[in-house]
């Protein structure tokens, strides 16, 4: 009696323990692959920060999410990254905040210029009450914040000097479709080109 409850004991141990192997195999993730798709060249900072993500998510993930990007516009401009952030054909992407507001309209106090004095009073700023603010914007617009993210400020790029405002009178410039953008070059007397 005593050897059989033995040899019961033993069934019963392999098959609790088969059990719980075919419970790990069966919840053992797929491999994850997310797609992070922006605008910009590969020498971009908003580039070098992707391959730094997948770099890092990568080795923590073990090989269990896979981060696939495409640069340079592969997968469509701003506008249809947005887009595809939201309708799910898109995981993950770096976008301007012009671009941003048409979607998350407090997005918009970033096209008005000299706010922020350098970045660390933007980066100080965005990790406080506006950028928590912003967040939850964000996902009421069917978008997660991952993290914020400076590409640079605006500049004005010209073949001719530009010393003075009153060196822009006539001149043509293609600026963000962004009407704070728009309304701030034309007033100088700018013809404004958006897109």
């Amino acid at each position: 009696m005593k050897a059989m409850s033995k040899v019961a004991r033993i069934l019963a141990f392999l098959t609790v323990a088969m059990m719980i192997g075919s419970m790990a195999v069966s919840a053992a993730a797929p491999r994850v692959v997310l797609k992070f798709a922006h605008v910009m060249a590969t020498d971009h900072a908003y580039h070098l920060m992707a391959e730094k993500f997948k770099e890092e998510l990568e080795a923590l993930s073990n090989g269990q999410v896979e981060v696939q990007i495409f640069p340079a516009g592969q997968l469509g401009n701003e506008r249809d990254l947005v887009e595809g952030l939201q309708i799910g054909t898109i995981d993950v992407s770096t976008v301007t905040s012009a671009l941003t507001a048409g979607f998350v309209p407090g997005f918009q106090v970033f096209s008005l210029p000299f706010l922020f004095r350098d970045f660390d009073h933007l980066f100080m700023i965005m990790d406080g009450p506006m950028g928590e603010q912003l967040e939850q914007e964000m996902l009421q617009a069917g978008l997660v914040k991952l993290g914020f993210v400076s590409g640079g400020s605006r500049s004005l790029y010209s073949r001719a000097p530009i010393r003075s405002l009153s060196d822009l009178r006539g001149k043509k410039i293609r600026t963000m479709e962004d009407p704070i953008y728009i309304e701030r070059v034309s007033a100088g007397g700018v013809q404004v080109s958006a897109g």
